[in-house]
C-alpha cells in the first residue's frame, strides 16, 4: 500500500484535471483570430492583445467550460472613454465573431 499526505493527493488531483498541451493547443488556435478582429476593430489604438488569467498560468482545469481572459492594453491617446470603448468592442465582436465550435461541451 501507497501512503501519501494530503498535499500530495491534492497535486495528484490538481494534475488529472489540468488542461494538457494538446487542450490548450486546440483552445490558442481558436482565439487567435480573435486577436486579429479586436486589432481591426480600431487599430491605431490597440496596443496589444495578451491571453490572461488562469488558463494562460496553466491552472485552468478540464471537465467544464474553459475560459480565456484577455488583456487589451489601448493606447491613453484613444479619443473615448473606456466605457465607450468597452461599448464600441461589444458591439463589434457581437457583429464580427463567431466561435464556430465549442471546445468541451
Amino acid at each position: 500500500m501507497i501512503h501519501i499526505n494530503s498535499n500530495q493527493y491534492l497535486h495528484s488531483i490538481i494534475r488529472s484535471y489540468l488542461l494538457n498541451e494538446a487542450d490548450r493547443e486546440k483552445i490558442l488556435n481558436t482565439i487567435k483570430p480573435l486577436y486579429r478582429i479586436i486589432k481591426a476593430w480600431n487599430n491605431q489604438f490597440v496596443i496589444s492583445v495578451i491571453p490572461s488569467g488562469s488558463f494562460i498560468k496553466g491552472t485552468a482545469i478540464k471537465g467544464g467550460n474553459v475560459d480565456v481572459d484577455l488583456m487589451i492594453s489601448l493606447n491613453n491617446k484613444m479619443p473615448f472613454t473606456l466605457k465607450e470603448a468597452y461599448n464600441s468592442l461589444y458591439n463589434y465582436l457581437e457583429h464580427n465573431y463567431y466561435p464556430k465550435n465549442k471546445m468541451f461541451q
